[in-house]
Formats: C-alpha cells, sequence, structure tokens
C-alpha cells in the first residue's frame, strides 16, 4: 500500500490567480509590512516546493517499504532452508536441529483422537 501523494490544486491555483490580480496592480507593488508582490511570490514558490519535497519523501518512503518487504521474504525463504538443511545433515530428532530452531520429532505431541458419539435417531 502507498502513501497518499498530497496535493492542493485548489489552494495553490487559488493563489496564483490572487498573485496574478496583486502583481495586475504594480509588479513590484509593497504594500508595507512584509505584504510586497515579491515576498508572495516567495511564499506560494515555497508551498509549491514543499510540496513536491513532501511527496518525494513519500515516494522514497514507499520504495524503500517494497524493499525491505522483499528482504523480509528473502531472509524467511532462506531461514527455512538452513533448518532444512540442518535436518538434512543431522535428522529432524536431533540437538543440532533443536538448536537451529526446529521441533524435535520426538517432543512434537501426537494428536489424540477423540471418540465422537452419535446417536441415531430409533423408529
Amino acid at each position: 500500500m502507498t502513501y497518499k501523494k498530497r496535493s492542493s490544486p485548489g489552494l495553490l491555483a487559488r493563489l496564483r490567480e490572487r498573485m496574478t490580480g496583486f502583481k495586475s496592480i504594480d509588479p513590484a507593488i509593497d504594500l508595507g509590512n512584509d505584504i510586497s508582490a515579491k515576498v508572495f511570490t516567495q511564499k506560494v514558490n515555497n508551498l509549491q516546493q514543499m510540496l513536491d519535497a513532501y511527496n518525494t519523501l513519500l515516494a522514497d518512503a514507499d520504495a524503500l517499504k517494497n524493499r525491505l518487504v522483499t528482504t523480509e521474504k528473502d531472509l524467511s525463504e532462506y531461514s527455512e532452508r538452513v533448518l532444512l538443511a540442518v535436518a538434512a545433515k543431522y535428522g529432524k530428532d536431533s540437538d543440532e536441529y533443536e538448536r537451529a530452531g526446529g521441533v524435535r520429532r520426538s517432543d512434537r505431541k501426537r494428536p489424540t483422537r477423540q471418540l465422537q458419539l452419535t446417536i441415531q435417531p430409533t423408529g
């Protein structure tokens, strides 16, 4: 499952429209208190860059997660092959098999069968 990428299409479109209208008054407009066309443009561009960086990090996290899952599967299969190799060399009832993580054949519990009584109706 991939991470959901983030976008702000409505917000960015609205900001760019407002910025275009603001610049149409005067391309170098500066109303003081840090309100200017230059600052507005920088803030909008900063938001776009942050969104791009965020989505890139999510894509990298997805790729790393996929590699992690693949590595886990490979290692699980390898571990199983190790146990089978120990069983082939020493047997499934050996101490070595138990040390490698297997359950010795003689230590396994045998299932007990329970007698099921069925009552048949007479008549």
